[in-house]
């Protein structure tokens, strides 16, 4: 800045005796100030392979500089770095992962029985991960992909978490997957597709609803993310292999209740009057983060989802549900702690409670029972830490 100051006061006040400046002199500060614009830096990167694509652009720019003009070598970089990030979008799946249902489960806490199932059969669920732009560079491949491995899969989930772009051509596939899938008797379901606050995903949906590509599909399988859709898709493998309906009317009674797996009859029906039993409308508050914890729940019929707050509590994500026959808010029956989350209803819900107080009045009376009440808790909550370990190894994968 200080030479250009400089440089523009010679020519405004001293500009008649500039030209009385031996030419030798100009020519020794052009040589001078050439040679410092040399970028000794670049010559370095020659020697990496990783770097040689990029220096040959910079030479051909150059050259093209020097021996054509400087708007023709802009142009010509220009166009070469276009060609270049296309090829280089070609190469690149836009697939970064590739999960089947079997590896990774909803946020949803199941029944022994149905989350049995789901660790046998599914494979039949299949999470598609996509990430990049899905344009005409790599839309084919993402089809030819899904063509290659829908064998088995039933339920195909496409994940648009981290798509950046959509074209015509990449809805066109989105069709032509659909009609195929829907030929074969199987699903498609998207997830991050929804016309929120996050401007990529906004987007993206703004388009596939334009194009009608959503009303296709059909809204009931276009979800907020993923977890939602495993939910979904869980459920639907459930009724279609075991009959087993989400939306009908179920109750579990205690005897069924995970928690008291190790007790007997009689033992259940002693602990019986110690449980209060609550009824829940659909979208009820059960408690809120920051409220007193002072008992633990069992599902009767229902389910609950439990919901923490992010943003300063304007947007809040599910980490968790639990359907008929689990238990949750467990931890009230270990610290003396104000809850974490908040529990709220998501249907009509029927609930058992356990109160710490008389859980402790049930230590002091028979020690037994509640070991085996605790044996239980512990056994659960193994099996969740285990299901977790699994799913984080699937994602890493």
């Amino acid at each position: 800045m200080i030479c250009g100051i400089a440089v523009l006061l010679v020519l405004i006040l001293f500009g008649r005796f500039a030209r009385y400046i031996p030419y030798a002199v100009l020519a020794g500060i052009l040589m001078v100030t050439s040679s410092r614009m040399v970028d000794r830096w670049s010559f370095k990167l020659v020697k990496q392979k990783s770097t040689l694509r990029d220096m040959a652009i910079v030479i051909i720019v150059a050259g093209t500089t020097v021996f054509i003009s400087l708007m023709v070598a802009v142009g010509v970089g220009v166009l070469i770095t276009m060609i270049m990030f296309i090829h280089d979008q070609v190469k690149r799946s836009v697939i970064k992962n590739k999960i089947y249902g079997n590896q990774i489960h909803s946020k949803k806490v199941r029944s022994l029985e149905e989350m049995e199932h789901l660790n046998r059969e599914g494979h039949c669920i299949l999470v598609y991960q996509l990430d990049g732009s899905l344009f005409f560079g790599t839309a084919d491949g993402l089809m030819q992909e899904i063509e290659h491995e829908k064998q088995e899969a039933s339920i195909i989930i496409l994940d648009f978490r981290l798509v950046k772009e959509i074209d015509l051509t990449g809805v066109q596939i989105l069709r032509q997957l659909y009609d195929q899938l829907q030929e074969q008797g199987k699903q498609l379901v998207l997830s991050y597709v929804q016309l929120n606050g996050d401007k990529q995903q906004t987007r993206v949906a703004a388009l596939l609803k334009d194009v009608n590509v959503l009303e296709l599909i059909g809204n009931d399988r276009v979800f907020a993310d993923t977890d939602r859709a495993l939910e979904w898709a869980e459920d639907y493998l459930l009724y279609e292999h075991l009959r087993i309906s989400v939306s009908g009317e179920r109750s579990v009674d205690l005897k069924r209740m995970k928690i008291f797996q190790y007790l007997s009859e009689a033992e259940i029906e002693k602990i019986a009057p110690l449980l209060n039993f609550q009824r829940y409308n659909a979208n009820e508050i059960i408690f809120e983060e920051g409220d007193e914890g002072n008992a633990m729940f069992l599902v009767s019929r229902g389910c609950v989802s439990i919901l923490l707050a992010l943003d300063g509590g304007h947007r809040q994500k599910r980490i968790a549900s639990f359907g008929e026959g689990v238990f949750f808010g467990d931890m009230a029956l270990l610290e003396e702690k104000p809850r974490s989350a908040t529990a709220i209803a998501e249907k009509d819900t029927e609930l058992y409670s356990l109160s710490r107080d008389n859980f402790i009045r049930m230590l002091k009376s028979d020690a037994t029972i509640a070991s085996k009440i605790q044996l239980g808790i512990a056994r659960e909550l193994s099996a969740r830490l285990r299901s977790t370990s699994d799913e984080l190894r699937a994602l890493e994968i």
